[in-house]
């Protein structure tokens, strides 16, 4: 099963929408942001060349993942049930 790329990285803010906001306008990453030539962007992802992205962050006391732990990194695979 290896591993094709990063599909999501996820990550505690005390204002999400505000970082997401700073992070899609000075840097173009984010969701609602594409590289050239990988399609219009969406609002989930982030079209990178090699493969849609997920990088959002969450609310501080999210319970998405475990409180205990400040990132999540989620990767793509090519054969997920192997």
């Amino acid at each position: 099963m290896p591993v094709l790329g990063i599909g999501g990285i996820f990550f505690r803010a005390h204002d999400p929408e505000a970082l997401s906001t700073w992070y899609r306008e000075h840097l173009g990453v984010g969701a609602g942001c594409a590289a050239a030539d990988t399609g219009p962007p969406d609002e989930w992802s982030w079209k990178v060349q090699g493969g849609p992205v997920v990088f959002a962050p969450f609310e501080t006391g999210t319970d998405y993942w475990s409180t205990d732990k400040q990132f999540m990194l989620n990767l793509r695979v090519s054969d997920l049930t192997g």
